[in-house]
């Protein structure tokens, strides 16, 4: 086989992309399969099934699609991973009390003030927006740490599933209850029979509140803002 000749006759075949495929290893597995004159001494599923073998491009390829899909992955895991710790030295402190800082910062080797700001930064993901439903089917909104309630108002098919992107907007600061959007202010309890029917935290997500025997506080109105159905299951 004349070597040169063949390698010219591969090149043709791969137009412009011969560059992304290693040729030695290609001529030597075609003289292997009986190629002497012309890459024609093969039928054609041969001949493609090796180079398919050597392309080295769409290998480098594969692998770093590979490679990309692990840093996504190992990304959300310490994502999760540093919520988790925020979480859990907010928790920590605050079960300590006073004094809870420094202990903590001896048993992690961290300082103070580092130990600090992570938990500052814990509360802040375990704040949550509550969401209360009266009697007659109408929902409120209460934040951590407020003295009063927002009137959502009776519940719409607009509003469907619609709580958590509220609190969520409510806590990130992107959005609040106020009267021109519709909500009024009130102070104290207002409503009869008001429960809470659900919380929404940036640590927890959406926690449908349930009854003693397992059934969700939420009536029809509150279901429907939740975006979930009687079991507390997700309703598209």
């Amino acid at each position: 086989m004349n070597r040169t000749d063949i390698a010219h006759q591969v090149s043709l075949t791969l137009d412009d992309h011969a560059d992304s495929f290693d040729i030695d290893a290609i001529l030597d597995d075609l003289a292997e399969a009986g190629v002497t004159t012309s890459v024609d001494d093969i039928d054609s599923d041969t001949y493609w099934e090796i180079i398919r073998r050597h392309d080295i491009g769409a290998q480098a390829e594969e692998q770093a699609e590979k490679a990309h899909d692990a840093f996504l992955k190992a990304e959300a895991a310490y994502k999760a991973a540093t919520v988790a710790r925020q979480v859990a030295f907010a928790q920590a402190i605050d079960a300590m009390g006073r004094g809870g800082n420094a202990i903590l910062s001896r048993k992690v080797d961290l300082s103070a003030p580092t130990i600090k700001s992570i938990a500052d930064r814990g509360r802040e993901l375990l704040a949550g927006v509550h969401v209360f439903e009266d009697n007659a089917g109408q929902v409120y909104l209460k934040c951590d740490g407020a003295d009063h309630y927002w009137y959502v108002g009776v519940v719409t098919h607009d509003m469907h599933g619609r709580f958590a992107d509220d609190a969520e907007g409510w806590l990130g600061g992107d959005w609040e209850p106020n009267e021109d959007d519709g909500q009024e202010r009130y102070d104290g309890e207002p409503g009869e029979g008001l429960a809470r029917i659900a919380t929404w935290s940036a640590a927890e997500g959406l926690k449908v509140a349930r009854k003693w025997n397992g059934d969700i506080e939420a009536g029809a109105g509150g279901q429907l803002y939740l975006g979930v159905d009687e079991t507390g299951a997700p309703r598209p």
